[in-house]
């Protein structure tokens, strides 16, 4: 089934009157803070209270997902040497933003 851009944004319900609705602006703008700010990911490792390390992921949503989880990834395939456990916090937004 061929499906043209314009027909498959319009199906997903990302794009009003031939513009691209924020959904659609976060899912594929790469700068995606110009639309909505705060459109970032922060993750961070604790032990105890002490921040041992804090990223910030910025981008679409799509490459936020993709960046994080690789980020994650990295960060856990090749732990420090000493022996600790990997416990890492991921906040959404700015300051108001949530933690898990």
């Amino acid at each position: 089934m061929e499906i043209s851009n314009t027909e498959l944004l319009e199906k997903l319900d990302l794009i009003e009157d031939g513009k691209l609705k924020r959904a659609g602006a976060l899912c594929f703008y790469r700068k995606a803070e110009k639309v909505i700010s705060g459109c970032y990911v922060k993750i961070g490792k604790f032990e105890g209270s002490d921040l041992l390390y804090q990223d910030k992921v910025r981008g679409s949503l799509l490459i936020i997902a993709d960046r994080v989880i690789d980020l994650i990834y990295r960060k856990q395939r090749y732990p420090t040497t000493r022996k600790q456990e990997w416990r890492h916090t991921i906040c959404t937004g700015g300051s108001e933003g949530s933690c898990v």
